[in-house]
């Protein structure tokens, strides 16, 4: 098997598996992978995935995989990835971390220093809310508002109130676009209506939330350019802005 040169393509291999059946096919697929290039020094193998804990997971995979010379076929990966600008090289690992990267870009926008960014912001801020969601509390992004233990980590009572009541939903849009064709949904980017003021106070509000419930968190991720007091300081002046509407 494998011994033909092969091109193999797979498009998101692993994101309709629940856990315990991934676990299994990322088994396979090194094992794979293994024989793959063992057999034929010429074939190649494209992975796409907008799953960024495919991506990840992927990237350990071939970290496993040991070749004939001695290298982790990990080192000779060519990593991609898709932009408004087009494909971007990640060849050197620096945007490995996708949602550090997405997350810094939601803040840029948020700040308004990144507007080129406004055609597709909604959908980064959908896929940070949804990585945020499962990674820490392995809920939805609805869950993050209706779950009494989670939105009572916000100690302002104003201000839970004000996100348990704000339907991210509408403008995230978190619903599958094959699954609004099922239902009839035309409008299934409602963000594009949004002028860029309202993406922008869109996207602060995300910031905001999400600051709340994890403040460490939120500033871990945004203090690499900027110092964590700095960080600290724009949000909690986004914050205010809030709160001084509410009252």
């Amino acid at each position: 098997m494998y011994k033909d040169t092969y091109f193999l393509v797979l498009d998101d291999p692993i994101s309709s598996f629940d856990f315990e059946n991934k676990i299994g096919i990322y088994n396979y697929l090194r094992k794979q992978f293994k024989l793959l290039f063992e057999n034929n020094e010429f074939s190649q193998l494209l992975i796409t995935t907008h799953d960024m804990e495919a991506y990840y997971n992927f990237e350990k995979v071939l970290q496993d995989i040991i070749l004939d010379d001695g290298e982790k076929a990990v080192k000779k990966v060519n990593k991609y990835i898709l932009t408004e600008n087009g494909l971007e090289s990640d060849k050197n690992g620096q945007k490995s971390n996708i949602y550090n990267y997405q997350f810094k870009l939601i803040f840029e926008f948020a700040c308004g220093n990144n507007d080129e960014v406004e055609t597709y912001i909604g959908n980064t801020m959908r896929r940070v809310c949804e990585a945020f969601s499962t990674f820490k509390y392995k809920c939805s992004i609805d869950n993050l508002r209706t779950d009494k233990n989670i939105i009572g980590l916000i100690n302002n009572s104003n201000l839970k109130d004000f996100f348990e009541n704000y339907l991210f939903r509408l403008i995230l849009n978190n619903e599958s676009h094959q699954e609004d064709d099922y239902k009839g949904i035309t409008d299934k980017n409602i963000d594009k209506y949004l002028t860029l003021t309202e993406k922008i106070k869109t996207a602060r509000l995300v910031i905001i939330f999400l600051y709340k419930l994890d403040k460490m968190h939120v500033v871990k991720h945004l203090s690499n350019k900027r110092e964590a007091f700095e960080v600290g300081k724009i949000i909690e002046s986004w914050e205010q802005e809030i709160m001084n509407l509410m009252n």
